[in-house]
């Protein structure tokens, strides 16, 4: 799939619009994760671009929101790496 500013939208409304007040789980690629928070963040190309260089997406990192004011998404969590059972201290 090919993802653009105009599918990345949609997505966020349907998202809006039929899971309101639920929770959701979203499973994708470093690029879909970026493109999803610069629309719900709305950064411009340069700070996408920053944290494409400084901050990527780390293998199996959680990227969390939750909804404030009862519509707008907040981030909560970014790269969250959760370990496997038995490796907690």
């Amino acid at each position: 799939m090919r993802v653009t500013a105009n599918t990345g939208i949609a997505h966020l409304d349907t998202l809006n619009r039929d899971y309101v007040g639920k929770s959701v789980l979203i499973v994708n690629h470093s690029v879909v994760v970026l493109a999803f928070r610069s629309l719900l963040e709305r950064w411009g190309e340069e700070q996408y671009m920053q944290v494409d260089r400084e901050d990527d997406v780390k293998n199996c990192g959680l990227t969390v929101y939750k909804r404030e004011d009862r519509r707008r998404l907040k981030l909560q969590e970014y790269n969250t790496v959760c370990l496997p059972m038995g490796e907690y201290e």
